[in-house]
């Protein structure tokens, strides 16, 4: 007998086998947070329902190119009544034969609102027509391009120098809405020369053209008589006017 028949061992070996594989763990990835999914559960947004609408005169953006047109031609055919049409002057020298004052209350409103809603598209036909007309006018010019132009520029420099005058002289109105007024008042000049392009002697064209200047100077002075905050002032602006419209005009008279 040995003494290692009396030695103990601390641990006892197991003698239970593992009958089992431990459990296999498994991962599930959460959900990922809809922030948005989440908003909207808690404050429902109401459905909103959108339609296009045809155009309505408000907006002109969707509007055809032939209204837009007929619209502008529209206006400046409108424009051009209301400041040169003769059956107004008519009853204007009525009423100013019985007194001053009764001119107001029939058209110095609505000439008024038409002067203060400028436009530029019928002072630029005014412009080029009469540009043209001077044009054709000097058709025994070889340099037909360089008349042109410089009409073009002759007329816009000239109108513009007189807008500056109009505008200082009346306080009421600003550069752009003496611009188009006064362009429409030199529509009279474009039309007797036109005449000029069928009347071949210089004593016919100089009665055309008189007439015309006259009809254009009324209408100047008449419009500004109206739109003038100052009244005394009234022949300062025109007195410019008549000068440089009796230039144009006499120039279709002379021109061969």
């Amino acid at each position: 007998m040995s003494d290692n028949d009396f030695i103990e061992p601390d641990v006892q070996p197991s003698t239970i086998k593992a009958t089992s594989k431990p459990s296999e763990l498994q991962f599930v990835a959460p959900e990922p947070f809809n922030q948005a999914s989440s908003f909207l559960t808690t404050f429902p947004i109401p459905e909103l329902q959108t339609q296009e609408r045809p155009f309505s005169g408000g907006n002109t953006l969707d509007e055809s190119v032939w209204t837009t047109l007929h619209r502008d031609a529209s206006t400046i055919f409108d424009k051009t009544l209301s400041i040169l049409w003769p059956l107004r002057l008519q009853r204007v020298f009525r009423e100013l034969s019985q007194s001053d004052d009764t001119i107001e209350p029939d058209v110095s409103d609505d000439t008024i609102r038409k002067v203060r809603d400028w436009d530029l598209w019928g002072p630029l036909v005014i412009n080029l027509a009469f540009s043209l007309i001077i044009s054709y006018l000097q058709k025994a010019n070889p340099d037909d391009g360089d008349v042109f132009s410089s009409a073009f520029t002759l007329i816009w420099a000239a109108v513009s120098v007189l807008a500056v005058n109009v505008m200082l002289m009346t306080g009421g109105l600003g550069f752009l809405q003496s611009v188009s007024l006064l362009s429409y008042t030199f529509f009279p000049i474009v039309f007797g020369g036109g005449f000029c392009l069928l009347i071949k002697w210089k004593w016919l064209r100089l009665i055309v053209m008189a007439i015309v200047w006259a009809w254009g100077f009324l209408c100047s002075w008449l419009v500004l008589r109206i739109v003038a905050i100052e009244k005394h002032r009234v022949a300062l602006m025109v007195a410019p006017v008549g000068l440089v419209w009796g230039i144009f005009a006499w120039y279709c008279v002379i021109v061969n």
